[in-house]
């Protein structure tokens, strides 16, 4: 059986170069074991994870996959995601600097439109095969850089929001109540963060608005055996 030339070297700064800003978070050797990836259909390779800074002081990242069957280098970006931590979270445990704190972890999920992952690009197992696939991959993340961003600027939002959001009321002019307005407006906030894991509601205590929201599935603190608080300055 063929083995794969040694990509390590090739990848890591081709991959700093072509994507301006990241550098690589690639572990020591003594944790190398936890960057592997493995497939649906049981096949495994080494990813090599890079990362920069973001304005809000989060990370943005992403990987390079290297998979070798067929006897040919299969290259791919995937695991797009912003982080509190600079190291993956596998990494990040194995090297004990940080703590298990899953509020500086990644989200659990993010909707389907905002997961980006390339095509594989196939080469053959040479060191030149594998720099035309490199730049492949580059042109692939260039011609993508703005769908990208868009992801880890949306991650970003959800992750800042992922443990509680407030709704201070939606408010429809009396002349347009009841024309469906009110519950789309509620629909496209719900729809836009749907990965806030808790939403709070403040509104009016009349028996109309108590019905428009436990309509939209809303409940109230007293029904969960609750009481919520409130302090304004």
């Amino acid at each position: 059986m063929k083995r794969c030339i040694n990509c390590k070297k090739d990848i890591i700064p081709m991959g700093e170069k072509l994507f301006e800003g990241f550098h690589s978070i690639f572990p020591p050797k003594e944790f190398a074991q936890a960057c592997y990836f493995v497939l649906s259909d049981g096949k495994t390779g080494p990813y090599f994870p890079f990362a920069q800074r973001s304005e809000k002081g989060s990370f943005w990242h992403l990987r390079v996959e290297r998979g070798f069957w067929e006897d040919q280098i299969h290259l791919r970006i995937n695991d797009v995601f912003v982080s509190y931590l600079q190291y993956d979270w596998e990494t990040a445990m194995c090297t004990y600097k940080v703590l298990n704190n899953s509020r500086y972890g990644r989200l659990s999920s993010i909707s389907k439109q905002y997961v980006i992952c390339s095509p594989w690009f196939v080469s053959e197992n040479t060191k030149e095969g594998l720099d035309d696939a490199l730049h492949q991959l580059g042109a692939w993340y260039q011609e993508h850089l703005a769908e990208i961003h868009l992801s880890y600027e949306k991650q970003q939002t959800w992750l800042d929001k992922q443990w509680g959001s407030d709704i201070q009321d939606i408010i429809v002019l009396p002349e347009y109540q009841r024309k469906g307005i009110g519950t789309l407006l509620l629909q496209k906030i719900l729809l836009e963060y749907q990965h806030v894991y808790q939403k709070v509601l403040l509104t009016d205590n009349t028996e109309k608005t108590i019905q428009f929201y436990q309509s939209a599935g809303f409940i109230m603190d007293t029904d969960i055996n609750c009481r919520a608080f409130l302090k304004i300055y």
